[in-house]
């Protein structure tokens, strides 16, 4: 370890603050968000028919049908990304043969 002069100290306590400022940083960012974390996403009709690749009146359905998660605030109705996801997730199957 190096010595350092008396007149050095002001400006090492500096570094060595700006260096704590930016770990804490770092760790906070961390401790905040996770890897693979997505906030959740909110999107309107319009903007799910336009994720699906579908009509506007093809989400209302499966909104009314129940197979469509959604969330109403008022008279507004919304979706989560995650669950429009979940939802429209295409699950396969194994053909069982019997002889």
């Amino acid at each position: 370890m190096e010595r350092i002069p008396f007149d050095d100290l002001p400006n090492e306590v500096a570094l060595l603050r700006q260096e704590i400022a930016e770990l804490k940083a770092i760790v906070k960012d961390k401790l905040t968000t996770p890897e693979g974390y997505e906030p959740d996403v909110t999107m309107t009709p319009d903007q799910v028919a336009e994720y699906l690749g579908c009509t506007v009146q093809n989400v209302h359905d499966k909104k009314n049908k129940g197979t469509l998660p959604y969330y109403k605030i008022g008279r507004k109705v919304f979706f989560k990304k995650k669950d429009v996801d979940a939802a429209t997730k295409v699950k396969s199957y194994k053909r069982k043969f019997f002889h």
